[in-house]
């Protein structure tokens, strides 16, 4: 009896001035195992890990379902019942690419199970349309740091490029959630032109960091006019977190994805980092946990007979 089996990463996009563009995946992983099972009438879904849903998630609301037969159904084919463990470690609605892991999950169940045998850019250009953007799912893909766009066909694309051994990533996570929604609608219809111009310039100074591994350059590079000076106002403690600060080994915080959780690249002392960024939270009165995570260099790894 055919089995698949799928791991996903976890993803931290924007990376500050990156905004829609950059992502980096993390060591923190969706993992999903599917076999067909005539006897089911449908997809049969059952959860464990870290994260698990805190009630039943109705089949059209589940990302991994609904990739799965929109998958099926590109291909022109007709999904099979499948039972699938889930097994997810990734914290939902915190910024972490959960939505992106899901739909790469889902993506890949169905193209095994329907032998529908797509490429890597069929797959990367179906779940940034139904992600909405490519940012996250191409670092869930590719792994390690990567540049995404859309083509003028409509058809999104990445790079992928590996980021220096020396980088750390440490994830803060509160116990709250901010939705991508409101995050999305708190940005301004458009920007100046001076504003574009210096997130072009600290985007570039970010990547050729990253690549080389020049922590000073990534230090003076994360500061974003797009997206952080307008989401920080919807949560509690994000304010102070985004402002510069002085730890030795920490070369910036920046928002992960649409937060609320921040993601601060380092280079040492990584406990007391992780430490210093979740009082600020726990000073509005909100618990917070830190992460110390490497980079994902493998991206999505599917496996199966």
């Amino acid at each position: 009896r055919l089995i698949i089996r799928v791991r996903v990463p976890a993803t931290t996009a924007n990376l500050g001035p990156g905004f829609d563009t950059l992502a980096l995946a993390l060591k923190l992983y969706l993992e999903v195992e599917a076999r067909v099972d005539p006897s089911l009438e449908g997809p049969e879904l059952k959860y464990t890990g870290r994260c698990v849903p805190a009630s039943p998630i109705p089949d059209e609301d589940n990302l991994i379902i609904r990739a799965a037969i929109a998958t099926a159904t590109m291909g022109g084919e007709s999904l099979p019942p499948f039972a699938a463990a889930v097994h997810n470690d990734i914290p939902m609605g915190k910024g972490l690419g959960s939505s992106a892991a899901a739909l790469m999950a889902g993506i890949e169940v169905a193209d095994r199970l329907c032998h529908l045998h797509l490429s890597a850019d069929q797959i990367l250009t179906l779940a940034a349309t139904l992600e909405g953007h490519p940012d996250n799912v191409a670092a869930a893909l590719r792994g390690g740091l990567t540049i995404a766009w859309r083509e003028l066909t409509g058809e999104y694309g990445c790079h992928r490029l590996v980021p220096h051994d020396e980088l750390m990533v440490i994830v803060v996570v509160p116990e709250m959630t901010l939705s991508t929604e409101d995050a999305r609608s708190a940005l301004p219809p458009q920007f100046s032109r001076e504003d574009a111009v210096f997130n072009l310039q600290h985007c570039a100074m970010l990547v050729a960091g990253l690549q080389s591994g020049d922590l000073n350059l990534i230090s003076r590079s994360l500061d974003d006019r797009m997206h952080q000076p307008y989401r920080s106002r919807l949560a509690p403690g994000l304010p102070e977190l985004l402002a510069p600060r002085e730890i030795d080994g920490l070369l910036g915080v920046v928002l992960s994805g649409a937060g609320p959780s921040v993601v601060a690249l380092a280079h040492r002392n990584f406990d007391r980092i992780g430490r210093e960024l979740c009082s600020v939270f726990e000073a509005h009165g909100i618990a917070a946990e830190a992460l110390q995570l490497d980079i994902d260099r493998d991206g999505t790894v599917v496996t199966g007979n």
